[in-house]
Formats: C-alpha cells, sequence, structure tokens
C-alpha cells in the first residue's frame, strides 16, 4: 500500500482585513468561505519529493495526505467581504488532512477528456496512525476523521522535512464523515497518474467534498450549510494546474464552507440589553 502525500504551500491572498485569522473572525449566521491557494509537490511516505516518471498512478487503497493554510475569511460568501486575511508568517487556521482512495473508475487513456473517477473516503484512527507513524503529527482521535483543524499560532512554513507538524495549536474541529446521508469526497481527472493529471482534480474544478464535524473542538458549532439535512462542511471550486515551478510543480485552489452557529450568549446579551432599556424608559416616565 502507498501514501501519496500532498503538501500545501499557501501564497499569499490580496486582500484588506485584519492581518491574522482566528476562529473569532468567522461570523456566525452566515455561510463563511475559508479562502487558500496552495501550491504542492508529490513526496512519498518517507519525506522524498518523487521525481518526474515516478510511480505515481493512483489507485484504491492509497491515500492522499498533506497540510493546509488558509489566507482568508470571506462572510458571507459570495460577497467580497473579508474579514480576516492572513500572510505565510501570521497566525491563521491550518490543518492536517488524511483521505483514502475508495474507487477509480473510467478509461484511464490520458486522452485529454476528464473521464476517470475518483471516490475517496475516511481513514480510522489506526489508519492515521500506520500513515504518520513515528514522526509525532497530531493526529485524528476519532473515527472518520479526514481533516484535524487549528488554531495554528505560530504558522511556520511547511516547506521543511517535518512539514507534518507544522499544522498544530489548539484543535477547532475534526471533519470527515460520521456516516450521513450528505458525505462525499469526489473528483474526476484525465487520468489516474498524478505526473500526467497533476492530481486527481483538474482545473475544470471538477473536485468536491460534503463533510460533518466529526470531533468538537475549541472551535464554534457548526450548523447545516444550507439548510436542513445538508452537510456541516462543503469543498467547493475544487481546480488544479501546473505551476511551472520545478520544486513546487501543482498549484490547487479550494474554498471550504462552512455556517458557525451564534453563541447564545450574544443573544443573551442583546435580550439585556433591550430590557435594561426599557426599564429606563419606565423610570423616566
Amino acid at each position: 500500500m502507498r501514501y501519496f502525500i500532498f503538501l500545501a504551500l499557501i501564497a499569499g491572498f490580496p486582500c484588506v482585513a485584519s492581518a491574522s485569522i482566528t476562529a473569532g473572525d468567522l461570523v456566525g449566521g452566515q455561510l463563511n468561505a475559508l479562502e487558500d491557494d496552495d501550491f504542492e509537490m508529490l513526496v512519498n511516505a518517507g519525506g522524498t519529493v518523487l521525481a518526474p516518471g515516478a510511480n505515481t498512478v493512483l489507485d484504491v487503497g492509497d491515500y492522499l495526505a498533506g497540510v493546509i493554510r488558509f489566507t482568508a475569511v470571506e462572510a458571507p460568501f459570495g460577497s467580497g467581504t473579508q474579514t480576516a486575511n492572513a500572510t505565510s508568517t501570521q497566525p491563521t487556521i491550518t490543518a492536517l488532512f488524511l483521505t483514502r482512495i475508495t474507487s477509480v473508475t473510467g478509461d484511464n487513456d490520458n486522452d485529454g477528456q476528464i473521464d476517470t473517477n475518483f471516490t475517496f473516503g475516511a481513514p480510522t484512527v489506526a489508519e492515521w496512525a500506520a500513515v504518520f507513524a513515528g514522526t509525532g503529527a497530531p493526529i485524528a482521535t476519532t473515527d472518520g476523521s479526514i481533516a484535524v483543524v487549528f488554531q495554528d499560532p505560530t504558522n511556520i512554513d511547511p516547506s521543511i522535512p517535518t512539514w507534518y507538524l507544522t499544522a498544530d495549536g489548539t484543535e477547532l474541529w475534526e471533519w470527515g464523515m460520521r456516516g450521513d446521508a450528505n458525505e462525499f469526497w469526489q473528483a474526476a481527472a484525465d487520468s489516474a497518474d498524478i505526473s500526467t493529471a497533476f492530481d486527481v482534480v483538474t482545473d475544470s474544478g471538477l473536485f468536491s467534498a460534503a463533510l460533518n464535524v466529526t470531533e468538537q473542538g475549541a472551535g464554534p458549532k457548526l450548523g447545516p450549510t444550507f439548510g436542513p439535512g445538508s452537510a456541516e462542511v462543503l469543498l467547493v471550486g475544487g481546480s488544479l494546474a501546473p505551476s511551472f515551478n520545478p520544486i513546487l510543480p501543482v498549484r490547487s485552489d479550494v474554498d471550504i464552507l462552512i455556517r458557525p452557529i451564534p453563541e447564545p450568549a450574544t443573544a443573551l446579551t442583546w435580550i439585556g440589553l433591550v430590557s435594561a432599556a426599557a426599564a429606563m424608559r419606565g423610570r423616566r416616565r
């Protein structure tokens, strides 16, 4: 069984909001987009970059793993209003992820047609432990978790041998699959060979996922993204293209949509203020 490890390095996203990202920057009751802009290199489980032409064909049972750093929060999604942003050296939200390929279908003939399809499943804690054995990486604690998401105070550049330690801090959530009918992770490409298709996603944007919270940490509770029955975490707009950089040869982009539930204390505080104002008006009369 082979492990394909994707190392995500974040490029700066042009924005004008506050220069860091914390869970407190998420806007309750609105659809928030966590934006990233990633450059990736393909390495094996030992941390060695795979040379062009190496055996990079994805098969059922292989894993995709890596780190993500978010560069901006847009709320509400589609408004163009960024509530926060972070450069590569500022505190932000980071994640370590692991997902398993569960099916590969299509002609896989590298003919320029997007006709090779992939589905992905969620690993167990034992699989997390096997993939990251001996690394000290902060792995998932719940079966079905695909991503462990952190409030990261250090935001270390992951282009180092111990990249798997660069996503850490206070755990906000674990995202993954808990067996709900609304969950999926799918992609399509020209070929299952990453060396020719760049990845199992393409610049056509054929990459999407719907996940849920599998473990609640210090982050705000999340509600359905688009009403009752919808998933709590959506990955949308996934695309991938060559970066023409020999060290970081692949550039990917995806928005992650979440809808934080407003804290009850906020509503109670508002009710208290209204009540106090009414009482004061009553005294003046």
